[in-house]
């Protein structure tokens, strides 16, 4: 086992081997050649993990504000192996979090070259690398200022590189750490932003309402005034349903023509008939149910992009750039009858979008939903089916798309629409 004096105060002008620097300068730009947060991540954990020997290094973030956690290895975030490690260690991701920050101490980091090293220190966390066949273990902390960020978290290393490894780590941790934590400070301050603005609109319209007397003046208009409001969402009773799904229907239970004090109708259909939101468990069978899974991901600036035909690996990265240059990546809009191949869902996914929508009913092959579904779902990718985009043009938008919060269901319908000024 090594303990390592870890500072950030070093510098590449200390004596380090060439190969050391190089690493360290690769993976510093790595990290700034995108604005894209998860993509950043993604090439920083490809790049540790290559030069660590093995093809299982992640970037382990953990946000206290919210207690959310995430796995971002080579192929993008990974909720799948989150899920894993949690269940296997029968926690959740962010006791995980907490249980290695309690079994490093006093260390600096944890290199452990054997399972034996490992049940030392953590019996339930040695079982559970054993249980995957992991032979040893890197868990290195991530802190900014002294709060903790996350870990790299690197199985099955190369002994013979640790030396290596050991100076890598010191020289870019903090580096790694300060991007993790200057994006977990964005994601609060563009949510409080979004907040803002909404109570902004609340409290003026409220005034309004209270002081009738008052005539609205020019400098008065809120944020909403002079902005465009598109309906994305279809008719429910007439709208598109996957083949083999039960059509929407209503019935009028009480009628005021009939002399009954009021109409009331009733409804039956399908929690994914026409516009509508997938909840992971929709094909995960242990993923969040839709009243699980937060509103962040529907709500929020987003890009529309029109296509036909099958979205390929390279009109997915292309999509993204664009997406990306209107600051507008997090939340993807395809208009136009397009079907997202698995190759596209991996770039989407690896990409750390929030999510996904499309205007076909389901967002993969009609004849085999499933692999695109899994790809997205296990990335916590939320998904938006059966959206209306005929006249809307590619650019970037307002998107509002909360869905209903129905216990313990696969899905939700939604009424959602775009703003833009």
């Amino acid at each position: 086992m090594y303990n390592i004096n870890c500072s950030h105060e070093q510098n590449l002008s200390e004596e380090y081997p060439e190969a050391v620097k190089t690493a360290v300068m690769n993976i510093t730009v790595k990290l700034h050649k995108t604005k894209n947060f998860h993509m950043a991540m993604t090439s920083a954990a490809a790049e540790i993990g290559k030069l660590c020997g093995t093809d299982k290094c992640a970037i382990y973030t953990v946000d206290k504000s919210t207690r959310h956690c995430s796995f971002i290895n080579a192929d993008g975030v990974r909720k799948d192996v989150l899920d894993l490690i949690a269940s296997s260690m029968e926690r959740t991701p962010y006791e995980v979090a907490e249980t290695w920050a309690n079994d490093l101490g006093d260390r600096d980091c944890l290199i452990l070259r054997n399972l034996e090293e490992v049940n030392a220190i953590d019996p339930v966390w040695c079982k559970s690398l054993q249980s995957e066949g992991l032979t040893n273990i890197i868990l290195y902390p991530l802190r900014f200022h002294q709060n903790l960020a996350g870990f790299i978290w690197a199985a099955s290393f190369d002994p013979d590189k640790i030396m290596q490894v050991k100076d890598i780590l010191e020289l870019t941790s903090f580096i790694i750490a300060s991007v993790i934590s200057n994006h977990q400070l964005f994601s609060r301050i563009e949510l409080m932003t979004t907040v803002d603005a909404f109570a902004q609109f609340i409290d003026k319209e409220e005034y309004y309402r209270n002081h009738p007397e008052k005539s609205r003046r020019k400098e008065d208009k809120t944020v909403f005034d002079s902005m465009l409001v598109k309906d994305i969402s279809q008719e429910v009773f007439n709208c598109n349903v996957f083949p083999g799904d039960p059509q929407p229907t209503g019935t009028r239970i009480m009628s005021i023509a009939n002399g009954d004090v009021c109409n009331l109708t009733e409804l039956k259909m399908c929690a994914h008939n026409g516009t509508h939101v997938d909840a992971p468990f929709h094909f995960i069978n242990d993923g969040m149910t839709i009243d699980q899974t937060g509103l962040e991901p529907y709500v929020g600036k987003c890009y529309v992009a029109r296509h036909t035909g099958n979205v390929t690996a390279e009109n997915a990265e292309a999509i993204m750039e664009k997406a990306k240059a209107a600051d507008s990546a997090e939340r993807i809009l395809i208009a136009g009858k397009a079907t997202v191949t698995a190759e596209a869902a991996k770039v989407f996914a690896g990409a750390g979008i929030k999510l996904l929508g499309n205007e076909s009913q389901t967002v993969g092959p009609e004849d085999a939903p499933k692999e695109v579904h899994m790809i997205l779902l296990s990335a916590e990718v939320a998904l938006l089916e059966g959206i209306v985009l005929e006249n809307v043009k590619e650019g970037s938008y307002f998107l509002s798309a909360a869905p209903l919060n129905l216990g313990g269901c696969d899905g939700a319908p939604c009424r959602a629409y775009l703003l833009k000024s």
